[in-house]
């Protein structure tokens, strides 16, 4: 092989390495923002828990107005 091949394949192992490096870094730092809510949900299931969310919502609005 010749020394321009031996280079390209060095700096594209270098290249792979680093990508490699990166990846595991952006995955890690991901994780660790979407702490304990790192589940998908299916479209069904999280319309559930917002429509769940929205109930709890409106009934605290309305024992919070309830005496004006």
């Amino acid at each position: 092989m010749s020394t321009n091949t031996k280079l390209t394949l060095l700096g594209l192992a270098v290249v792979v390495i680093l990508g490699i490096v990166l990846q595991t870094m952006v995955a890690g730092y991901l994780n660790q923002q979407m702490g304990n809510e790192s589940q998908l949900l299916s479209p069904d299931e999280a319309a559930k828990l917002a429509k769940k969310d929205a109930v709890k919502t409106q009934k605290k609005f309305e024992a919070a107005n309830k005496g004006k």
